[in-house]
């Protein structure tokens, strides 16, 4: 009988080394999933155009599942195969991406695999007394984050939103990409603004000729009419709990794609230091497509976010300009829009989301 029982036993020790060794494989074949998928769809951040960040993605995917191995073995993606960009719609439950609209693209899901025609399947090492000396493993991992941002609400961490009340006009923001100014350059090292050429052009957000008398290009936000001390809070600290609360807990554009900021009669040498304090630093700025009125009583037609960084600012003596290049800008409180283009390079924490 002790015989039998030992032959028994050892069985179900075998049984659990190998039960427990495909467990350890699954575990680590889906962190490598969940980790490639988040570092992949973080491309989405780093251009507009969808072809460029498929061809980003596929190679960041090959490239992280090298510091990645699933039991000390390198699970290498087939980049046209294993990695797909489509479309995820946040709040739907959606399980499977969508590919119909690649302006709606936001989602990278990768797949790997641990299999007799792919990368290897995990050896048993007891698995031969019930004819089976290796399992196939595999896992899937989607991740996605919001990109056509429609407007901002109160974030749950209560920080304030960073964002600028001074607009600038749509058509001069898109042809922001054909400008040959490049005269600022930022290190990402130091943090530090240099007057040096990086290769992103730059554009004048203020002052500029919007069409109103009196206005070039400063908002109202929070308040009806803000004060020189009011506009430079939101300068330094973005908006604040009660900013947003004004518009009722989030400023968004309408379901016609708008929203209507009044106009300020503009910045003044007093706020110049407030403006340096931020160089360097990325904030959002609303876009405007027309304006009516003059001055004070100024209303402009926004329909869309951008994400700008503050290169350098000049208010005193003979030209006045501050100058800004396109960034990229990861914030909470977004409010997702329906794929619309209403933002540009701002963006949510990308997440797993399946």
């Amino acid at each position: 009988m002790a015989a039998v029982l030992i032959v028994i036993m050892f069985g179900m020790v075998a049984f659990a080394i190998d039960t427990g060794y495909l467990a350890l494989a699954r575990t680590e074949t889906q962190r490598t999933a969940d980790a490639t998928a988040h570092a992949a769809v973080v491309e989405f951040a780093s251009s507009q155009d969808i072809n460029e960040i498929t061809k980003r993605a596929r190679s960041v995917a090959s490239e992280f599942t090298s510091s990645n191995p699933v039991l000390g073995q390198v699970a290498s993606v087939a980049p046209n195969v294993d990695v797909s960009i489509g479309h995820y719609e946040f709040g739907s439950g959606q399980s499977e991406l969508k590919f119909d609209d690649p302006t709606k693209y936001n989602a990278v899901k990768v797949r790997i695999r641990r299999t007799s025609s792919q990368n290897g399947a995990v050896p048993l090492f007891f698995g031969g007394i019930l004819n089976r000396s290796e399992q196939d493993v595999d896992a899937e991992a989607t991740a996605a984050l919001v990109r056509d941002v429609k407007g901002f609400k109160i974030p749950p961490s209560g920080k304030n939103v960073p964002m600028l009340p001074i607009t600038i006009e749509e058509d001069y923001w898109d042809q922001s990409h054909e400008s040959d100014a490049d005269v600022w350059g930022y290190d990402p090292k130091t943090g530090q603004v240099t007057a040096e050429a990086d290769g992103i052009p730059e554009l004048r957000l203020f002052p500029n000729e919007t069409g109103s008398s009196g206005n070039l290009g400063t908002v109202n936000i929070g308040v009806t009419n803000n004060s020189t001390s009011y506009i430079s809070k939101q300068i330094r600290n973005g908006l604040s709990r009660a900013d947003l609360q004004f518009h009722g807990g989030s400023l968004e554009l309408n379901p016609l794609g708008t929203l209507y900021l009044s106009g300020n009669p503009g910045l003044s040498a007093a706020m110049k230091d407030d403006l340096e304090s931020i160089i360097g630093e990325v904030r959002v700025v609303p876009v405007y497509r027309s304006v009516w009125g003059n001055g004070n009583n100024a209303m402009f037609e926004i329909v869309k976010f951008v994400a700008v960084r503050i290169m350098a600012v000049k208010l005193t003596g003979g030209e006045k300009a501050i100058n800004v290049q396109p960034a990229s800008l990861t914030l909470e409180g977004l409010i997702q829009g329906d794929g619309a283009q209403t933002s540009a390079g701002v963006f949510s924490s990308p997440r797993i989301v399946h």
